[in-house]
């Protein structure tokens, strides 16, 4: 049976990740419960207007447990129609609404991290970005904010986006890129303390891109040590989403609720807004 989030298919699972504001999307949750992956992913390439694509790449086919996993969507426009492409790479809400990652793999291999605090599945526009007429272009989009991994194995995904429009804004279509494959492998604890030292190494740059990379890290790794690393910057004005986020979605929030409570007496820990929303989500 299928629920606003699953659908269980010929022994897989299949989970539909993101965030989306457009009715058009809401077939992929609820009309077709009994299709295959296959099944869904060749009806959605079929509402592609003709001419106009979509196509995503890994760095690598290899990941492990907790690292980050961009995946650059390309948009080409070769339809003879006018296209714009929205360029947004932020949204207030803390996730971009107009992308989504269909994923398969063993039942409960993986999840949405940020389930409990986007439960709605809907959201508003907004953000930040603009948008430029649309004939090739690039954005790279971590795919560990829709998807945390929680065992190895192999996987396989598809993107949609509805960020390209026409210009007077009439038509938005859904556009949908082939399917990857992945392979996630064990993260044993020589792995594990070695991302934590360089990303404890890059906090202390002067560089706010290698810090807020370093957050993110941290973030996606979502083990016990990274979340002790990340309370002390959940106040942090520029890098306090990404540290709550993690603390959010990480695999074991029993233990994460414990720190951020173990905090609340700790003179050397700023407790305030983001802190407490955090603590409550």
């Amino acid at each position: 049976m299928a629920d606003e989030r699953r659908l269980d298919v010929r022994g897989t699972h299949a989970l539909w990740i993101g965030i989306l504001v457009l009715p058009v999307l809401l077939p992929v949750r609820h009309a077709f419960p009994d299709e295959t992956f296959e099944e869904m992913h060749g009806r959605l390439m079929a509402q592609n207007p003709k001419g106009l694509t979509l196509t995503a790449q890994t760095e690598k086919d290899t990941y492990h447990l907790g690292e980050r996993v961009p995946v650059s969507f390309a948009f080409a426009n070769q339809s003879g129609v006018k296209y714009r492409v929205w360029t947004g790479t932020g949204d207030r809400s803390g996730r971009i609404h107009d992308i989504a990652f269909h994923v398969e793999g063993r039942p409960g291999s993986f999840t949405d991290p940020l389930k409990t605090y986007f439960p709605s599945g809907t959201g508003g526009m907004g953000g930040l970005g603009g948008e430029e007429v649309l004939g090739a272009y690039t954005q790279v989009f971590d795919l560990n904010e829709w998807v945390r991994f929680d065992q190895p194995g192999r996987y396989r995904f598809f993107c949609t986006t509805s960020r390209v429009y026409t210009e007077d804004h009439r038509e938005r279509p859904n556009l949908c890129s082939p399917i990857l494959a992945m392979r996630i492998v064990p993260s044993d604890e020589n792995y594990v303390q070695q991302t934590v030292d360089a990303a404890l190494k890059g906090l202390k740059s002067e560089d706010y891109g290698v810090r807020r990379q370093a957050v993110r890290t941290l973030r996606f790794l979502s083990t016990p040590e990274a979340v002790e690393c990340l309370m002390p910057w959940l106040e942090d004005l520029n890098l306090g989403w990404d540290a709550s986020a993690g603390i959010m979605g990480c695999r074991d929030w029993e233990h994460a609720r414990k720190v951020l409570h173990d905090g609340i007496g700790n003179p050397d820990v700023v407790v305030g807004t983001r802190f407490v929303r955090t603590l409550a989500h």
